[in-house]
């Protein structure tokens, strides 16, 4: 343990050069004029182990402390001291990138732009991240959603965790009868996006989110204004909100809910419906309306 300690107390002293580093590039950026014109990300492609699960060094193993990192991005179009607490992962850096460059990507990409979740803390994609480490003795493929991570090893071990009410990951649930069908269904996911790529990587609940109304004779929407959204048999529950107040919940299909038009103002309006499913997957739909 006090090697441990020593060896991490190290490792920050060696971080004062990366910190000076970054203060000459931000420096320069500013002198320069171009600095509230670039991008900056601050990340890292993987953590390191001091101590926990036993491990007294290394990276490639599918626990939090290897496999969360930092994300700082700060430039145009980032909203300045916010938190964001979306599911993300490194993939999603090119297409960012690419969007802030008004660029087209010359290769698939398998991530989505961070943009729509850095301008709305509120919006899920919905996706899990697969998680795996190099081919070789060792080797597993795991997927991580919002609370959960389900690890796959190729000699036939399982792992299940709980990270909200175990968030160390100190006691393995795959042998546990309650979550047989959660893990089920976590490798089936898994299998699904093991390989995927481009849009494959996007596995999300089906759903479609409708609103209906009368119209007025400009095409604009009289009320009262009926949400319903209907898809799969994994979804679970449906909240819904206009202009982020919520106007309705719903915990059984068909999932509706339905607001008198005295209640809403005039003008164009944000709709959303925040979907839950089976295995810890959660998903927003968007919809724009205009009120007479």
């Amino acid at each position: 343990m006090r090697a441990i300690r020593e060896n991490y107390q190290q490792e920050l002293e060696s971080l004062l050069a990366v910190d000076e580093g970054v203060q000459g590039i931000v420096d320069t950026l500013r002198d320069t004029g171009t600095l509230d014109n670039t991008l900056i990300f601050f990340t890292s492609d993987n953590g390191f182990f001091h101590g926990e699960h036993r491990i007294p060094n290394g990276k490639i193993l599918p626990y939090e402390p290897s496999i969360r990192v930092p994300l700082i991005v700060r430039g145009p179009g980032i909203p300045q001291n916010v938190h964001r607490s979306q599911l993300v992962a490194n993939i999603d850096l090119a297409p960012t990138i690419v969007e802030a460059a008004h660029a087209q990507p010359g290769r698939t990409m398998d991530g989505r732009s961070l943009y729509p979740l850095l301008r709305d803390g509120g919006k899920e994609y919905g996706r899990d991240l697969v998680i795996e480490n190099s081919p070789g003795p060792g080797h597993f493929s795991a997927l991580r959603t919002r609370h959960f991570l389900y690890v796959e090893y190729d000699d036939g071990v399982r792992e299940l965790y709980d990270l909200v009410r175990d968030p160390d990951q100190l006691q393995s649930l795959h042998a546990d009868p309650a979550y047989a069908g959660l893990q089920a269904e976590l490798a089936r996911r898994l299998a699904s996006l093991r390989d995927c790529k481009g849009a494959g990587c996007a596995l999300r609940p089906a759903a479609v989110f409708t609103v209906r109304s009368p119209v007025g004779s400009d095409g604009c929407l009289r009320g009262p204004l009926a949400l319903h959204v209907r898809g799969a048999r994994s979804l679970t529950q449906v909240t819904f909100t206009i202009g982020g107040h919520p106007v309705g919940v719903d915990g059984r299909p068909p999932f509706r809910a339905v607001v008198r038009r005295i209640a809403l103002p005039h003008g164009l309006i944000h709709l959303r419906a925040r979907v839950s499913a089976t295995g810890d997957q959660l998903v927003t739909l968007d919809r724009t309306a205009r009120l007479c």
